[in-house]
């Protein structure tokens, strides 16, 4: 009974550990094959979490202006931008005094860089 219970445990460890570690990386295979366009996707997860209030052309939070595509595809090639916004230490978690994206937001704004910043 007792290496029934060990094996179990250990399968259900493996699981988890793999299970964790996929959802802290988004590959190249994920985003392959993916259209991920700035207007129609990534556009309204920065407008409804970023751009509508701190980063807009007005506030520009940190010196960040999210509001236009130009100013979204230039930061969006800096390590701080994704840095946030996957809440990763060393970097100020954004949104701000709110909750972190939900994993598929950050897959699609990663899937865009991944796949080249397309309008």
């Amino acid at each position: 009974m007792n290496q029934k219970v060990l094996i179990f445990g250990l399968i259900t460890a493996g699981a988890l550990l793999i299970t964790g570690c996929a959802a802290k990386k988004t590959t190249a295979d994920e985003c392959s094959g993916l259209t991920v366009s700035y207007e129609k996707d990534v556009q309204p997860i920065l407008f409804n979490n970023c751009a509508k209030g701190c980063h807009s052309e007005k506030n520009k939070a940190g010196g960040i202006d999210l509001s236009t595509f130009e100013n979204v595809k230039a930061i969006s090639s800096e390590s701080r931008f994704m840095g946030a916004i996957r809440h990763l230490a060393g970097f100020d978690a954004m949104p701000m005094k709110a909750p972190k994206l939900s994993d598929s937001s950050i897959r699609v704004i990663q899937c865009w860089i991944k796949n080249g910043t397309a309008q």
